[in-house]
Order: C-alpha cells, then structure tokens, then sequence
C-alpha cells in the first residue's frame, strides 16, 4: 500500500575537500503537500477555436508573475489562462485591428463554471483601443483585472473572471449561479491589449492576495493545429480533432467547447 505523504522535506549537504575539509547540513524549511484532486468545472466559454494563452505551462507569464500583498508574496495567477479565439486564418481579428468589434472573442458571453455564490462585482471600467499601445485607466490594484467577476465554489475556492465589457455584468454581490448561467460578455478593460477573458482558480476572493488553485475542465475538445500559408492567404487548419475530459488545457492549445 502506498503512503500519501503530508509534508516534504529538503536538506542541502555541503561537503568541502581539501585544507579545510569538512561537511554540512542545511535544514529547509517544511513544504505542505495538497494531495486534493484539482476542481471540476464547466468552461467559462463556448464555441470553437479558443486559444489558452499564457496557459499553465513551465514559460507561461502567469506563473512567474509574483504579486506582494502586504510583503507577502503570491502567485494568484499560477494556473490562470487569457482565452483568445481565432478565426478562420489564424488571427484573433478581421479588420481594424484597433476595434474591439473586430476581434472574434469580443462580446461572447461568459458562463459560471459551477454553481456559486457571486462575492465580488466591479463595472464601469472603460475598454481599451485595441494594440493602441495605451490603456483606457490608470492601473491601480483595483482596475488592473478591469471589470470583473468572482464567484466562492466552496471548500475555500474562487473562480475569477476578468477583463469582461463594461454594462454587460448580469449578476451583483449575493446573487446565486448555476453552473452554465450567463454572467456578462467578454471585453478588454483593465490591464488588456485585446479581447479576451482572463479566468483562473484560486484560494482567496482576490486575483493578486490568493494563490492559484488547478482546475480541471469537465469536457471539451482538443485541435491539433497548424497555420499554413499559400498565395499571401493565411488559413488555420485542423489536422485532427481529440475529445478530452477533465484536464486543464496548457499554454497555447486549441480548444472548442460544445454550445
């Protein structure tokens, strides 16, 4: 029978040769081990080619941006993933690329991953240019996920949904969800260059003073893909197509959930 282990220990040995030989032990301080399986949720998003940029994976931004709140480091981002979705060429636009209204993500709704308890609201917050190279607010610690939603799960987690259009929020503080119910549409306010929905699991009603939780999306499809180029048009291709059942997508796959 295998032993679940609860904590885990390193020791650093040092050993020196020479004229001054001699050995040393240092003691590390003691990590907790979570043995909890990661939570399973709907996705936040439906229809086809979604792109999980800055996804978990060992390069992603989200995981090595490290937020101190009151001198306390954390990582509220560690599995976060900035859904965009791409069009038939590839590109998260057609058009002017400096209209929201171009970009293929803008204005879709957003769904509660589970059923919840609603415990943050904010609205109001402008959207941005698209790649203008400038933001439509100052960045302060209460608009930098813009207007936003965060939903209690239970058993000490938050789903956390940013970056979402201003006027659009269907749900206040107090109200309950279901798991699939809309809560707004997606925007580019706050710390965002384009479209897309910003959604990550964490410990704490807070995107910057939690830390990031795993999650696991009940069901959805996985696009192996490839952008080809022929005549200057540029043409996204699916090579084959795999169902999938709870896994966290990682950074930069393919992924298409059913209506």
């Amino acid at each position: 029978m295998s032993e679940i282990l609860d904590a885990h220990v390193h020791q650093i040995v040092i050993e020196q040769h020479g004229e001054r030989s001699g050995s040393g032990t240092i003691q590390a301080a003691e990590l907790d081990v979570n043995p909890a399986v990661p939570i399973a949720i709907q996705s936040p998003l439906r229809g086809k080619n979604w792109s999980a940029a800055n996804g978990p994976s060992n390069t992603s931004t989200h995981r090595r941006i490290v937020l101190p709140v009151n001198g306390q480091p954390h990582i509220g981002q560690r599995y976060a993933i900035d859904w965009i979705q791409l069009g038939d060429d590839g590109n998260s636009y057609k058009g002017d690329k400096h209209k929201n209204s171009s970009y293929h993500a803008w204005n879709q709704e957003i769904h509660a991953v589970a059923d919840g308890t609603i415990v943050e609201v904010k609205d109001g917050i402008a959207e941005n240019v698209p790649d203008a190279g400038k933001l439509a607010v100052p960045i302060t610690s209460d608009t930098l996920a813009g207007n936003r939603v965060v939903e209690i799960l239970g058993d000490g987690r938050f789903a956390a949904y940013a970056h979402l259009r201003p006027g659009t929020l269907k749900v206040k503080v107090g109200d309950t969800v279901h798991a699939g119910a809309v809560i707004g549409r997606l925007g580019n306010t706050g710390n965002s260059s384009e479209p897309h929905l910003h959604f990550q699991v964490c410990d704490a009603p807070s995107f910057f003073d939690s830390e990031g939780i795993p999650f696991a999306i009940d069901k959805f499809t996985r696009e192996d893909f490839k952008i080809e180029n022929a005549k200057g048009h540029a043409a996204l291709v699916v090579k084959s197509s795999h169902p999938v059942t709870h896994e966290e997508p990682m950074e930069d796959e393919l992924d298409s959930f059913a209506p």
